[in-house]
């Protein structure tokens, strides 16, 4: 009724993922293992690229179907409180700050065309994450705002 809907599941915890499109071309996703619950931790690095592989596939979708931009993208993190960011044993010094909230609301994200540069486009969705996480920006971008994805 709806629209189209795919899941994936195991046969122990049930769905753990799903896709929906909306007749509208209103795009619902959840990934349900982004993150490490066993450890409350986020993997920074490995969390910000499957997160841009599913933006760019869905924007692929979409311009498939010839829905014109620009495109709003809308993140939330669900059951957060206490998570943390996961770091390379090389920062094991640095002080990190849990989550203090279950439902995580980062920035919404533009993007203006197709061609444009999506892990650019959510540099500040990203940052605000890390600062939900104690840590001025998102670590793996450089200086100049290029997303390098080092972890």
């Amino acid at each position: 009724l709806d629209g189209y809907i795919v899941s994936s599941q195991n046969d122990v915890k049930g769905i753990h993922s799903y896709s929906q499109l909306y007749r509208n071309g209103i795009i619902e996703a959840v990934a349900g293992r982004l993150i490490r619950e066993e450890k409350k931790t986020i993997p920074s690095g490995v969390f910000e690229h499957n997160i841009i592989q599913y933006i760019k596939h869905y924007l692929n979708i979409l311009n498939i179907l010839e829905i014109t931009p620009p495109i709003f993208i809308f993140a939330t993190l669900y059951k957060a409180k206490n998570f943390e960011m996961a770091l390379p044993p090389k920062y094991i010094d640095w002080e990190k700050t849990p989550i203090d909230r279950d439902f995580l609301t980062l920035p919404e994200t533009l993007i203006e065309n197709y061609e444009s540069d999506v892990p650019s486009c959510l540099k500040n969705c990203f940052d605000a994450l890390w600062n939900a996480c104690g840590f001025e920006r998102s670590l793996n971008y450089d200086e100049n705002g290029v997303w390098v994805g080092k972890f």
